[in-house]
């Protein structure tokens, strides 16, 4: 085959690619189109960090002739409450109406508050949190929006509030962080808990408090493990392997509460955790 051919090809593959790639394209702008939903607002695509399960789902609202869109919330130029964090996505709106966000978090600890942008900060509105429409729908956090402006769903993880068990392991031998426990090249980061002195098959929960910046961990903000075997090679650690977390460039620390066997401990975990447990 000459290299005149050889040549010809590679453009010609090169030619396919681009094609496959922009009917791709033109397919999910038109799928994403016809999903559309009356009163609703649908969540961005663009990469935002939100903690993950706690409130996935589009804004709802009724109220007489009123329309919404979705607000970008800014919290560099807004800033919210540092115990709170953002869920999702914000909703704007031309005139008073009842607006309510799916809130699944709220069904495992989580507390949340819908808020008002009012001259650059945030106004907490009554929030209430129910099945919607009935006990078979969607945990969901509702206010009544007096007037037209932009809000927000924020939150944070409130407990558990105390043990049920009474702790009788000491908690300064424990210590925390997070790595890629699968070995391969995907990065798949969760967080592990050294805690040599729990008997082998003890169960262990986290739940993540506050991340510094604000959004800058994702993934799964709560889970459970168990501790590994005694004659295991990490016979003294609970991994989390099915609660994977990713960080973005400028993550600094994050907050995590563990707790086992009635005993609770917070971790203020940055970078430099990042290692395996060995």
């Amino acid at each position: 085959m000459s290299n005149w051919t050889v040549e010809h090809y590679k453009f010609m593959e090169e030619e396919v690619k681009k094609f496959l790639n922009w009917t791709i394209a033109i397919m999910l702008v038109m799928a994403l189109g016809l999903g559309a939903t009356p009163k609703t607002v649908h969540a961005e695509s663009e990469i935002v960090y939100y903690p993950s399960g706690v409130a996935a789902g589009d804004w709802q609202w009724t109220g007489a002739g009123v329309t919404g869109s979705e607000a970008h919330i800014d919290l560099a130029a807004t800033p919210a409450p540092a115990w709170l964090e953002l869920l999702a996505s914000g909703i704007q709106i031309d005139g008073p109406a009842t607006i309510c966000h799916p809130f699944r978090g709220g069904q495992f600890g989580w507390q949340a508050e819908i808020r008002q942008l009012v001259d650059g900060k945030w106004v907490k509105l009554e929030t209430t949190n129910s099945w919607l429409p009935d006990v078979e729908g969607t945990f969901t956090s509702c206010s009544k929006a007096p007037a037209a402006g932009t809000y927000a769903l924020f939150g944070y993880y409130n407990g558990p509030a105390s043990p049920k068990q009474t702790c009788v392991y000491a908690t300064d031998e424990w210590t925390a962080g997070f790595g890629d426990f699968d070995l391969d090249a995907n990065l798949d980061f969760s967080f592990w808990l050294m805690a040599p002195n729990l008997p082998a098959g003890t169960q262990a929960s986290y739940a993540v408090l506050k991340i510094d910046p604000a959004g800058s961990l994702t993934g799964a903000m709560t889970g459970t493990g168990i501790k590994y075997p005694a004659d295991h090679i990490w016979s003294s650690f609970i991994d989390f392997l099915d609660y994977n977390i990713a960080f973005s460039p400028d993550f600094s620390t994050a907050v995590v509460r563990f707790w086992a066997a009635g005993c609770v401990k917070d971790f203020t975990i940055g970078t430099k955790d990042i290692d395996m447990p060995i």
